[in-house]
């Protein structure tokens, strides 16, 4: 399980060992795959490559995850970050669904 966290160190969402994205209301927010996000009614939202820049599903770069959990938006500012298993497809998820 992964938590996604913003800048104030306020969780957002947890990500489950299935992979689904839930908000701390317990709403669905969507699901990640190895290499996709999708919302939550299961429409590609976006994907990340091997390099960590995430991508729409319009294919605009919008933003980065590092190895190590943290997130920018394509300015570079820190949009938050993603603590435990599923730190990168997190953070993509962080870009694309949660913030």
């Amino acid at each position: 399980m992964g938590n996604i966290f913003n800048t104030n160190n306020q969780k957002l969402a947890v990500i489950r060992d299935d992979g689904t994205i839930w908000n701390t209301s317990g709403s669905k927010f969507g699901h990640i795959s190895a290499d996709h996000i999708y919302d939550k009614e299961g429409n590609k939202a976006g994907y990340m490559d091997a390099n960590g820049h995430v991508f729409n599903v319009s294919g605009s770069h919008i933003g980065t995850v590092q190895n190590t959990g943290g997130v920018h938006d394509i300015e570079g500012h820190h949009v938050g970050k993603v603590v435990g298993d599923h730190m990168e497809m997190g953070g993509a998820a962080l870009l694309l669904l949660v913030r």
